[in-house]
């Protein structure tokens, strides 16, 4: 079951304070509006939302209309964005191989992500949170592998200029 769209951009406003606002004038809007976009929005089940519209939603509503009448492009589409996030840790992990960035220093941020996911799930409770946290956490290793292996690519791609 997805999430949603406001609950993925509370969490990401909660876990990085500050930000909202600076997404106000890339998508052209007032400067609370990214704050309503972490917040319920009004409907039926919910009379009293105060939240807005956000990006995401437009990306849900598309892939909600494209699904009907082609399910894998709409597969397709959700799976692109998947692909995007992988390119700019990909690129991340290059650029900080430019920068000089040591492969042991990449591997350590990788190493120190994957023990996140077992601090996460050793805690002594099993409830919602625990696992929550978790999956956090694995998107984190996820992302930290992304850039190792853009570093590494990277190295591998210097060595070959110095041979």
């Amino acid at each position: 079951m997805h999430k949603a769209t406001h609950v993925i951009i509370a969490s990401f406003y909660r876990d990085n304070r500050g930000v909202a606002e600076t997404f106000a004038h890339p998508f052209g809007v007032n400067s609370k509006v990214p704050s309503s976009w972490g917040r319920p929005k009004a409907s039926d089940a919910n009379p009293h939302g105060t939240g807005q519209g956000n990006p995401l939603d437009q990306a849900e509503r598309l892939i909600n209309l494209v699904h009907p009448i082609d399910p894998a492009r709409a597969r397709e589409m959700a799976q692109n964005f998947v692909s995007l996030v992988d390119d700019l840790d990909h690129s991340a992990g290059v650029e900080q191989a430019r920068e000089k960035l040591s492969w042991a220093e990449a591997l350590a941020r990788s190493i120190c992500e994957h023990s996140d996911i077992a601090g996460a799930l050793l805690k002594d409770s099993s409830d919602r949170g625990t696992y929550e946290d978790a999956l956090h956490e694995i998107h984190e290793a996820k992302s930290a592998l992304q850039k190792l292996e853009g570093a590494i690519y990277e190295f591998l791609e210097a060595e070959v200029v110095k041979e």
